[in-house]
């Protein structure tokens, strides 16, 4: 076999490799959509839906008992880390070389900084530090903060007055070849972090089609991320959305409805997330399920010292100041702190 053969061969192998991750993460997709599809529909015994749910039996679909490697999704919301952590072979994360900590979402994660010099203020919806300031108290990191209050991911799908795209912009102009900040940064030393869709999960009537608009703003939420991806982001730290429905804004009930619609979409980002590394050889991704952690704290309110884990701080300012809500759907100071070292030692995990 002369060189030029053994070359074309070796080409073809690579191709056919690439081509079944390709289509092996097409269909982990496809089937979780058509797993959340049977679960909404086919659960209240609808003899209209007969046919399809008749299928969706025949595949084990329905079956509680049945372990979906790719689909773990639990409808009375089972303790289970969601969290996954993806490596590159050729791109090496090493967090003792992180020096800068680019953030971006909304009012969880914002610290009111303007934009023209990048320099912020800290205030924040924790009445204290939130988790970013946390988290750079605990590791040694220049903060690039472009999250903006209620925000959405594309103002244009769900309606507000800022999203994902407008706080690229504030990036692009600012850190990005030829641009002022562009030397303060590499590739090697930066995390990406991305708290974003919440106000997108809030701002969605109750009888929307949630698996439209999920598919919708998540492929917005990664058109963005590649942009920043091309622009020489190469760390992503990527949170899901935690049950807003658990939150002192659900007392009455209100939002229910939304337990499913946070399991639906959360399980389309996370199904993104590693389809869209699939597609890299030089990314790292840390998927964080916020929701573990949350959902420890409200069970384990008293071992994590706070006083209430149900009520909104805000409304008990004289006895209350211990309490893991500040407000209806932001987490305290004190919570903050939590999460701020939780992910702290995620990431520290990877160089011990």
């Amino acid at each position: 076999m002369n060189l030029r053969n053994k070359y074309s061969i070796i080409t073809i192998l690579i191709f056919a490799i690439l081509l079944i991750n390709y289509t092996f993460a097409e269909k982990n997709i496809k089937e979780s959509k058509i797993l959340l599809r049977c679960k909404k529909k086919c659960n209240h015994n609808n003899k209209k839906l007969k046919k399809f749910c008749k299928k969706c039996s025949s595949l084990n679909i329905l079956d509680k008992n049945k372990i979906h490697e790719n689909n773990k999704i639990s409808e009375n919301n089972e303790k289970k880390n969601f969290s996954v952590t993806l490596l590159s072979y050729s791109t090496n994360f090493d967090y003792n070389k992180i020096e800068n900590l680019f953030v971006f979402g909304d009012s969880y994660s914002s610290v009111n900084t303007n934009f023209l010099d990048m320099s912020y203020t800290g205030d924040n919806r924790s009445l204290g530090k939130n988790w970013p300031l946390k988290l750079i108290e605990l590791k040694n990191m220049k903060l690039w903060d472009f999250a903006i209050p209620a925000s959405t991911i594309n103002k244009n799908i769900v309606k507000s007055d800022h999203d994902f795209f407008d706080q690229y912009n504030h990036f692009f102009e600012k850190m990005t070849f030829n641009k002022y900040f562009n030397g303060e940064w590499k590739s090697s030393n930066s995390l990406f972090a991305i708290w974003i869709g919440s106000e997108d999960i809030i701002r969605i009537p109750e009888k929307s089609n949630i698996e439209k608009l999920s598919e919708q703003i998540i492929s917005n939420m990664f058109d963005v991320i590649e942009k920043l991806y091309n622009d020489g982001a190469r760390n992503f730290l990527i949170l899901n959305i935690f049950y807003l429905n658990k939150t002192p804004y659900n007392k009455s009930g209100k939002i229910n409805y939304m337990n499913f619609n946070i399991n639906y979409y959360n399980e389309i980002l996370k199904n993104k997330v590693n389809y869209y590394f699939k597609t890299k050889n030089d990314l790292n991704i840390f998927f964080y399920d916020i929701n573990y952690l949350i959902d420890g704290i409200i069970e384990h309110c008293y071992n994590y010292e706070f006083n209430n884990c149900k009520d909104a701080w805000v409304l008990n300012k004289d006895k209350n100041v211990e309490d893991f809500f500040w407000n209806f759907t932001h987490i305290s100071n004190k919570a903050n702190k939590i999460l701020a070292e939780d992910i702290n030692d995620l990431l520290n995990s990877i160089n011990n």
